[in-house]
C-alpha cells in the first residue's frame, strides 16, 4: 500500500556530497516503491555552528532577524544539494525554503514555533509525482523574515509537516541508532530501545537527551504522529516514539545522546 512519509535527514548525513548522495539513495528507494516522499534536511555537518561563531564574531546578538538571516543559511544549501543528488536518479526533486511554501511562525527569533504550515504548494508538488525537498529549521514570521527554530528545528520542520501533509510516517535519521536505555557513549553495551512513548522521551529530552528536540517531541504526542528514529548509516529498525510505547522504567540521568541536528 503506497503512503505519504516525512524523511527527515540530520546534519551528520549530509556531511559531504558522498553522504548527501548516499541519504538520497534511500530516499529515493522509498520513492521508486510508489511511496509520496517529503525530504527535510539540516545544515551540512558543523555548518550552523560555523555560521553562529561567523556571526558572533560581528555581533553580540543571538536572537535577532539578521542572525536567523545567516543560520538559515546552511538548510537551504542542503535543500539544493540534496534536490541536485535525487534529480541525478531520475527523481523529479525540487527544493523549498520556509518562505516559498511559508512555514508560519510566532516570530520568535533564534526560537520561534510554527504556528501553521500552508501546504497548497506541497499538494501541488506531489500530486505533479514530484519529491519536495525542504529546508528543516527556518520559518518566517508576520513580516515574511526568515527565523529559525531553535536547536534540532529541523526535527519540529519535520513533525509540523508530518502533522500538516497527514503523513503516514516521520521518520527522523541520526547519527545514532535510536534511543537507548542509558549513554551507550558511557556504557558501550546500552540497549537501544525498540519503541517508547512520548512521555518517557519528554522525560528524557529534559534531562539532557539531544536525540530529539523537545517542541517536536511534544508537538507528536498532541497530534499523534509515531515518530521511528533510526540511523543514516544502515538500514536497521530504530525506536519508536508514541503513544502507549513504553517498554521499560529508564533513568533518565543516564542520558546524553548527541545529535539534534
Amino acid at each position: 500500500m503506497n503512503r505519504r512519509q516525512v524523511m527527515k535527514f540530520g546534519g551528520a548525513a549530509l556531511a559531504t556530497a558522498a553522504r548527501i548522495r548516499s541519504a538520497a539513495a534511500r530516499i529515493g528507494a522509498e520513492f521508486s516503491r510508489g511511496h509520496q516522499v517529503i525530504a527535510v534536511v539540516s545544515a551540512m555537518g558543523d555548518e550552523t555552528d560555523r555560521l553562529v561563531e561567523l556571526a558572533a564574531q560581528l555581533s553580540s546578538e543571538t536572537a535577532h532577524a539578521e542572525v536567523d538571516a545567516v543560520l538559515a543559511a546552511g538548510e537551504q544549501v542542503s535543500a539544493g544539494l540534496m534536490a541536485l543528488a535525487l534529480q541525478q536518479f531520475g527523481i523529479r526533486a525540487r527544493s523549498f525554503l520556509a518562505s516559498q511554501i511559508r512555514i508560519r511562525t510566532d516570530g520568535c527569533f533564534g526560537n520561534a514555533g510554527i504556528v501553521e504550515i500552508e501546504t497548497a504548494r506541497l499538494e501541488a508538488s506531489l500530486s505533479r509525482g514530484e519529491l519536495p525537498v525542504i529546508a528543516g529549521f527556518q520559518g518566517v514570521d508576520a513580516e515574511e523574515r526568515l527565523v529559525t527554530l531553535g536547536r534540532g528545528g529541523s526535527d519540529m520542520t519535520a513533525v509540523a509537516l508530518a502533522v500538516s501533509l497527514r503523513a503516514d510516517a516521520c521518520e527522523l535519521f541520526k547519527d545514532v541508532d535510536g534511543v537507548f536505555a542509558e549513554d551507550p557513549r558511557r556504557n558501550p553495551h546500552a540497549r537501544k530501545l525498540e519503541r517508547i512513548s512520548y512521555e518517557q522521551m519528554d522525560t528524557l529530552v529534559r534531562a539532557g537527551a539531544q536525540v530529539l528536540q523537545r517542541s517536536a517531541v511534544q508537538l507528536a504526542a498532541r497530534h499523534g504522529v509515531r515518530l521511528h528514529v533510526r540511523s543514516a548509516f544502515h538500514e536497521e529498525s530504530g525506536t519508536w516514539v508514541g503513544h502507549d510505547e513504553t517498554e521499560l522504567p529508564l533513568n533518565p540521568t543516564h542520558h546524553l545522546q548527541k545529535e539534534v541536528a
